[in-house]
């Protein structure tokens, strides 16, 4: 859900006047990053993370940082003792106090609970994302701009106009 949040905002304050950023549309970043353009990080002026470097240098380091916890996942935890790294928790899910620092998961019922509620969430997420895909399929646009036009003329910017003008 918080990459939903990175969506918007974004948009958000850029037609609100209230931050400028190069690119505030989510999915036009990548575009520009796929075309070769420097962005800012976080919109402040000359900070660049993999920035002429390009997709290449995000790939690499998404690979890298990605690795090690997929490994983990897959194989399980106890195999990364031969490795020398030793984590709390069972194969699943991690617990302890490095996946765990608010102790949520001292109670079992509770931390059942609560594993029900992070798998709803995450799809929730997914249908969340879906939307700002199909809009920006469909429109070209972002999804707050989207929104700001249904919500002055609903009979006119919805999905079935959206879908007739295709």
């Amino acid at each position: 859900m918080l990459g939903s949040i990175g969506a918007v905002l974004p948009e958000l304050l850029d037609l609100m006047g209230a931050f400028h950023f190069a690119e505030p549309v989510w999915w036009r970043v990548g575009y520009s990053k796929l075309k070769g353009d420097t962005l800012d990080y976080l919109g402040i002026p000359g900070l660049h993370l993999a920035g002429s470097q390009g997709i290449i240098v995000i790939a690499i380091c998404q690979a890298l940082l990605m690795v090690g916890p997929e490994y983990a996942r897959y194989c399980g935890i106890e195999a990364l003792e031969p490795l020398g790294i030793y984590l709390p928790g069972d194969i699943n899910y991690p617990g302890g106090t490095l996946f765990d620092p608010l102790n949520l998961s001292r109670n079992p019922a509770t931390f059942e609970e609560l594993k029900v509620k992070e798998i709803k969430n995450g799809r929730l997420a997914m249908v969340a994302w879906l939307g700002f895909f199909a809009q920006a399929a469909v429109t070209g646009k972002g999804p707050v701009q989207n929104l700001i036009e249904h919500i002055s003329d609903p009979l006119h910017n919805n999905l079935f106009s959206a879908l007739k003008s295709m």
